[in-house]
């Protein structure tokens, strides 16, 4: 019994001490949420207070620099929204202007036309007038040079807004070729002038030059004499050079000179005129390090009347009496005499010669890439110069190398006095939606042509009988090329070299098609045996083919019937298109030992004729044996 009294006593203990933690917990909670609510009331009545105060706009509570930072972002918002509405409002009035000049100069009729257009370009971009022409020339001699130049007159062509007049002194070789490939290339508000070296060589010849440019190296001591007496000024550009910016930013220069400057020229680069290199070494007079002719600014009239012709060789045939020859071409003149004149030069800015040479301290021109101006690759190992940066200037003058030269037949806006390209205009009135639209559109594409991609030389045959192999082929069969000039000495792609032969009689045929072995020595002596006195006839060479991408190449007629009868050759195109070559009359080849006369329609034949009948169109044919 008293032990049951006290485990009751005990439990009551236990149950009191329970309620009574939990009461207190209870009250904790109660005073945490009545302090909350006292301090919410807080931060609110402060905040109200803060609203009806004397800043009713820092609702967010910033600190006053902040507040005025966020007043300021207002204030260039608001001036932002300002100058767009400015600035369509200006763009909405020359809109309106140049709709106005035009219905006026439509109502004056031509003559108005060309007043409003000469009033345009008077807007001036560099201080050059937007359509005034810009005068450029290039001395260029040979296959290799002309090949070059093309690089050139892309980067000129791309970065230009104005229209261009290109002098191009060349020898024959090159004005063929570039003659050509200006015609074709058809760029607008593009023309180009061709004065012959033969014309200026007597008077550079007798000086002796040891640099690879040969006596063409010394032909811009003769621009005065060569360019017309009404060109006053002139930028004069090595074939090696890339331009990197529109050229006229450097025709501004000339409001540059003073009266007596008519040579603008970049300092030399490298130590050749220290006479530092070696031992030993003389260069020719200079001032300080000298001047590069890469690029060069003239003023012909002002270097007219100072008798430039006259002065330039009594200073060269002073200084030759010790140097004996010159070691830079024209370089080392035009230093020579702006070492006893310097009034004359005006020193360019080095980006716009930046000479990639061996011993040259090109990196001084430039801290980024837009100091850049102009690239002259003027050491003989061209593009694997070494340079810190050489690689960056070999990715640009690949990238014009490269480029699609389509690309460039761009009008310049606002400019009416230039021709217009007109190839151009048979495109636009093409229908797209016309299922024969690309054969139509190839039909009308002027293809741009580079004649004479490789140097050489022909000298004709005294006999009179000689034979060119004329050959057309798509990139994919390139490799041919190779292959077929081991078996041979040396539509419109056919016909533009057909227009290049210089040879009495042409040889007609696809790349794809390989000459016998002397073909080009047996059809010389077949022309000399018959004697052929009929321009109007031609000769067919028998064709054939085989499946085999190894076959020695038949010697003989012998050899050639006997692999016929194995089968491991067929006569051409068989299989595909019989009609062809049946006129040649294969079974009548196989015994005939005289030529035969044969006169069939639907002949795809290769012919051997007379180059007055290049474009044959009936004629007779014989088949050679």
């Amino acid at each position: 019994m008293e032990t049951g009294v006290a485990e009751h006593v005990k439990i009551s203990r236990r149950s009191k001490r329970v309620v009574s933690v939990r009461f207190s917990h209870t009250r904790r909670w109660w005073c945490g949420l009545m302090l909350g609510i006292v301090l919410g009331c807080a931060a609110a009545a402060t905040l109200l207070t803060r609203m009806d105060g004397s800043d009713p706009t820092n609702v967010l509570g910033l600190t006053p620099r902040e507040v005025r930072l966020a007043e300021r972002v207002r204030e260039m918002e608001q001036q932002n929204q300002l100058l767009r509405r400015q600035l369509s409002i200006s763009q909405n009035q020359l809109i309106q202007a140049w709709g106005d000049d035009r219905e006026e100069g439509a109502e004056k009729g031509a003559e108005g036309v060309g007043n409003k257009a000469s009033d345009r370009c008077k807007d001036k971009e560099f201080g050059v007038g937007k359509c005034e022409v810009l005068h450029i020339a290039i001395v260029c001699a040979g296959y290799n040079s002309s090949r070059s130049v093309v690089t050139l007159l892309k980067s000129l062509l791309f970065f230009r807004r104005n229209p261009l007049h290109f002098h191009m002194i060349v020898d024959a070789n090159a004005q063929v070729v570039l003659h050509t490939l200006f015609s074709s290339w058809n760029v607008p508000h593009v023309e180009v002038s061709f004065y012959l070296t033969d014309n200026l060589a007597p008077d550079i010849s007798w000086v002796p030059n040891k640099h690879y440019s040969g006596v063409f190296g010394l032909m811009k001591l003769t621009l005065n004499k060569a360019l017309p007496s009404s060109l006053n000024q002139v930028i004069v550009l090595d074939t090696d050079i890339t331009v990197a910016t529109d050229i006229a930013e450097l025709w501004n220069i000339f409001s540059k000179f003073g009266p007596k400057q008519y040579l603008g020229l970049v300092e030399n680069q490298s130590d050749w005129y220290l006479g530092k290199l070696w031992k030993s070494h003389r260069p020719w007079p200079a001032l300080g390090r000298g001047f590069n002719t890469g690029v060069i600014l003239i003023r012909l009239d002002e270097m007219r009347r100072s008798n430039w012709s006259q002065l330039w060789k009594l200073i060269a045939e002073r200084d030759l009496t010790t140097l004996f020859s010159t070691q830079l071409a024209d370089q080392d003149i035009i230093n020579a005499v702006v070492k006893q004149h310097p009034e004359v030069v005006y020193t360019l800015p080095c980006q716009w010669n930046v000479q990639l040479s061996d011993n040259t301290r090109s990196e001084l021109c430039y801290l980024e890439v837009m100091d850049l101006k102009a690239i002259h690759w003027n050491s003989p190992k061209k593009l694997k110069v070494k340079n810190k940066h050489v690689e960056f200037f070999r990715n640009l003058h690949l990238t014009f190398l490269e480029y699609d030269g389509n690309l460039l037949r761009r009008e310049l806006f606002g400019c009416n006095h230039s021709r217009t390209n007109a190839a151009t205009s048979p495109l636009a009135q093409l229908n797209e939606e016309d299922e024969c639209y690309e054969f139509r559109r190839a039909c009308q594409t002027h293809y741009r042509t580079h004649l004479f991609f490789l140097d050489h030389d022909y000298d004709p045959t005294a006999d009179g009988y000689d034979v060119t192999l004329v050959a057309t082929l798509s990139m994919d069969r390139l490799q041919m090329v190779e292959q077929l000039l081991t078996h041979w000495d040396v539509n419109f792609l056919r016909n533009v070299g057909v227009q290049q032969v210089n040879t009495p009689y042409i040889f007609l045929t696809d790349i794809d098609f390989l000459p016998m072995l002397g073909l080009y020595s047996y059809l010389r002596r077949t022309l000399q045996s018959l004697h052929p006195d009929n321009s109007r006839t031609a000769w067919v060479v028998p064709a054939f083919e085989t499946q085999r991408y190894r076959l020695a190449f038949p010697r003989s007629k012998a050899e050639l019937l006997n692999r016929l009868d194995m089968g491991e050759l067929f006569t051409f195109r068989y299989h595909v298109w019989t009609k062809g070559h049946a006129p040649t009359n294969f079974a009548k080849w196989r015994t005939a030992t005289t030529p035969y006369k044969v006169c069939k329609l639907l002949f795809k034949q290769h012919l051997l004729l007379a180059l007055e009948e290049k474009y044959l169109s009936s004629s007779i044919l014989w088949i050679i044996l």
